[in-house]
């Protein structure tokens, strides 16, 4: 299995049909026309054979999920991270984004508020062996910016990003 979703410290294996063939089950909805929902560009097949291992950024900076607003925004503009994985110990609890970082900001001065407040409990996670086509077409078709990384023992090996594609692909 390639995707999993965690909630609530338990992460289930998801199963996206749409990663088979045609159609599917997805997370929310789409503007993408269903005729073109399956499509892939000619040339991507290359990126078949390429997997998560190869591009995640293993050197990732985690933060515990009970931290203040300002430690992660101080985090966040030392090591200039677009996302920040909170955990409790070794289990994940959620991410912040640039954009949720960014909303930080805006209210930061209000007073000192726990980070996890404001962090995405839902995630989808993936394994180090989940191809970068998948990849790619869940973090298209979901509008997921980044997936924490999982090792067979399910546990954080690292961070997948839209800017680690990018990367990897025009390098």
């Amino acid at each position: 299995m390639s995707f999993y979703i965690l909630k609530n410290d338990h992460l289930q294996a998801l199963p996206l049909s749409y990663l088979q063939k045609d159609g599917g089950r997805r997370l929310e909805k789409t503007l993408v026309p269903p005729e073109k929902a399956g499509e892939r560009r000619e040339g991507f097949e290359k990126y078949t054979r390429h997997y998560a291992l190869e591009v995640m950024t293993k050197e990732m900076q985690v933060l515990d999920f009970r931290a203040s607003v300002a430690e992660a925004l101080e985090l966040c503009e030392k090591i200039g991270a677009h996302h920040l994985i909170l955990c409790d110990g070794d289990a994940i609890k959620g991410m912040v984004s640039d954009r949720d970082i960014s909303w930080l900001k805006r209210i930061h001065e209000e007073g000192h508020h726990l980070v996890s407040q404001y962090m995405t409990e839902l995630l989808l996670v993936c394994d180090e062996e989940t191809p970068l086509d998948h990849l790619a077409h869940v973090m298209v078709k979901e509008k997921v910016s980044a997936f924490p990384v999982i090792d067979s023992q399910q546990n954080l090996v690292g961070i997948v990003t839209h800017n680690d594609l990018l990367k990897w692909i025009y390098e």
